[in-house]
């Protein structure tokens, strides 16, 4: 069966009309578990993702319409329980449930903006073919700490025959993992990708990162600026802030992107979600007949949790438990990294854009301080 799904046909410049793009040989659009007949290829590795795309059976032409990603993180958790499950019959973790969840949410989040914001996108369970390349990805990330995920690589690299090893089986096998099937992106030479990298994780004086934050969540005279001189004080180009802060000196062209920016706000403050801007392509601005409208390419994180919301929580098991390299302390990190870094980005450009204070983004900055900025660098550190 051939699902179609929308997607805007001249994004950004003002025409409503839509045209469908097909997505390759998909099963029942309402069914959890997805059966390809076309087979997925790698090409590459993102910050987030494991990105694919398709070959239809028996042809070297690719769908060029769509891709399918693989969040970074359930690869490796699909990894470490199929592995458990070969070695000692563990129960391997399944997806369903998440993936209604991931569903629903995206359902909420795309009420706050038109079709042609965000690109299309369908959420499955797929068996996933793994391979040595795949598993070493996954495991570079600092953040992993745990034996179960060491012991994979390390039996990866014993290079024992196959005949004689339970990587045999392993790498033969597939894991199945949530997936996205999403519009393909096509970027234009003159789009403003928003993407500034972590704040929290440069290597400052903490005090300085701490002021900034507070000020970003109390001070409505905050801006892009603010962080442009912060970036520029650690030696990193502010070349996307100049490019978007000169833009919007046109109030013609800034009009759609304030109302762009709005919604996101409003979608955050309502859903407890929160954009990715670290990434470069995840949230990118194009200049059209009505001046600059936003696109969410990759702009939600990947587990879909309400961060925002989480916030108190966070900081409360920062506290009590303290930066030991531990799943729920290092899962609080991440979130305390990433909402940081979401609100020190909104409220700047909220605070450039002329957007009411009274919708900006407001927490208690509490002990996104000095001392968490300092243990966050020793973490990275380490």
């Amino acid at each position: 069966m051939m699902i179609r799904m929308y997607e805007h046909s001249q994004l950004f410049t003002g025409d409503l009309e839509h045209k469908a793009f097909e997505v390759p040989d998909l099963s029942e659009q309402n069914d959890v578990n997805l059966n390809l007949k076309s087979q997925p290829r790698l090409i590459g590795f993102g910050g987030e993702h494991a990105v694919y795309e398709f070959t239809k059976r028996g042809q070297d032409d690719m769908y060029s319409d769509v891709v399918m990603k693989v969040n970074r993180h359930q690869i490796w958790l699909a990894i470490r329980s199929t592995y458990e499950h070969i070695r000692s019959g563990v129960d391997p973790i399944t997806w369903d449930d998440q993936v209604r969840k991931q569903r629903i949410l995206f359902r909420k989040l795309r009420a706050f903006f038109e079709p042609y914001e965000f690109l299309s996108t369908k959420f499955f369970v797929y068996p996933l073919p793994i391979n040595q390349n795949l598993i070493e990805w996954a495991c570079e990330d600092k953040m992993i700490d745990d034996e179960s995920y060491l012991d994979v690589v390390l039996e990866l690299n014993k290079g024992l025959p196959p005949e004689s090893s339970e990587m045999s089986s392993f790498l033969d096998t597939r894991i199945s993992v949530p997936i996205m099937i999403q519009k393909r992106y096509t970027p234009h030479v003159d789009d403003i990708s928003i993407h500034l990298p972590y704040v929290s994780a440069v290597m400052l004086q903490p005090q300085i990162v701490s002021n900034l934050f507070t000020k970003a969540v109390t001070d409505p005279t905050y801006s892009l600026r603010d962080l442009q001189h912060f970036y520029e004080s650690t030696g990193i180009p502010t070349t996307v802030i100049n490019r978007f802060c000169a833009e919007m000196q046109d109030e013609k062209k800034s009009i759609p992107a304030r109302d762009f920016f709005e919604r996101i706000i409003k979608s955050c403050i309502e859903t407890g979600f929160i954009m990715d801007f670290v990434g470069r392509g995840n949230i990118i601005m194009r200049n059209g007949e009505r001046g600059y409208h936003g696109m969410l390419v990759d702009a939600f994180h990947g587990t879909y949790e309400a961060m925002l919301n989480n916030w108190g929580d966070f900081m409360h098991t920062l506290d009590q438990v303290g930066l030991e390299k531990k799943d729920d302390t290092i899962s609080s990190l991440l979130g305390v990294m990433n909402v940081m870094q979401f609100i020190l980005v909104i409220n700047a450009i909220a605070g450039t854009l002329d957007i009411d204070p009274d919708m900006r983004i407001q927490v208690e900055p509490s002990r996104a301080t000095a001392a968490l900025v300092e243990e966050t660098n020793i973490f990275f550190e380490n």
